[in-house]
């Protein structure tokens, strides 16, 4: 039984976890992509 509350603890804080870092990696993740894109595009237009 202890087993069976550990995994179900785990996999509680696991869903939470995620639950607050989607958010977040998305905004994270959204703004670098931002950066680099105009960086990319005028590395290519300038040669």
């Amino acid at each position: 039984m202890k087993v069976m509350v550990n995994l179900f603890f785990i996999a509680l804080l696991l869903g939470l976890i995620t639950m607050m870092a989607y958010p977040l990696y998305m905004i994270y993740t959204d703004t670098p992509v931002k950066q680099v894109k105009p960086i990319e595009k005028s590395e290519t237009v300038a040669p």
